[in-house]
């Protein structure tokens, strides 16, 4: 299988998971603005790693069309943000709205995609954003107070703080999912969602 892995970063927490998932794969990550038609139409599989902004995957625009183009060839997302993953989350997730917010599953439902929680520094974001996200942690310490099982508070924290909750080992699933792949492997019948639990 010839695999293509890119990525959409802004504060390079993304291009880190690029980077692990391409190294896994015996490929080099490359800044998806960079990738050709070409590459694409030469590849297996295509992943795109994509930041999540304001709820935006980066770079959705363009790998949406791309899916369209071809619709018989493996199209993987791994969507990266500061929310922690599932497993510290209580329990109860926005990833999979998150996700299908930008790939709604009756339109894309042959993608196969994991969430990975990425890196935030405050001291890297314009003034705007860390403004914006200063706020939304207050918002989320007020919901700590009514749910105290869920872990608001620390996203508090982490948003005032910053954070680093980037971990290869959350791509464990999705490598052994796109290693397992062969040229006659079936496209999933729904979006497959690969994320570490």
């Amino acid at each position: 299988m010839k695999y293509l892995v890119a990525y959409r970063t802004r504060c390079g927490s993304t291009k880190r998971y690029a980077d692990w998932l391409a190294a896994d794969l015996k490929v080099s990550a490359q800044d998806f603005r960079t990738v050709t038609d070409e590459q694409i139409e030469q590849a297996d599989v295509v992943v795109l790693c994509s930041t999540n902004y304001y709820g935006f995957s980066l770079g959705a625009r363009r790998f949406k069309r791309l899916t369209a183009r071809y619709p018989h060839k493996h199209f993987v997302v791994v969507f990266v943000g500061s929310t922690p993953m599932p497993k510290e989350y209580g329990g109860v997730s926005g990833h999979r709205f998150m996700f299908h917010f930008n790939y709604p599953a009756k339109k894309f439902p042959h993608l196969a995609w994991c969430w990975c929680m990425g890196a935030y520094d405050p001291d890297k974001q314009n003034p705007l954003d860390r403004l914006v996200l200063y706020v939304y942690g207050d918002t989320l310490a007020l919901r700590a107070k009514k749910e105290p099982v869920k872990p608001f508070k620390k996203m508090c924290e982490e948003l005032h703080r910053g954070c680093d909750g980037c971990d290869e080992a959350n791509l464990v699933p999705m490598v052994e999912y796109l290693k397992g792949l062969t040229p006659d492997s079936p496209l999933p019948e729904e979006p497959l969602n690969l994320t570490l639990r």
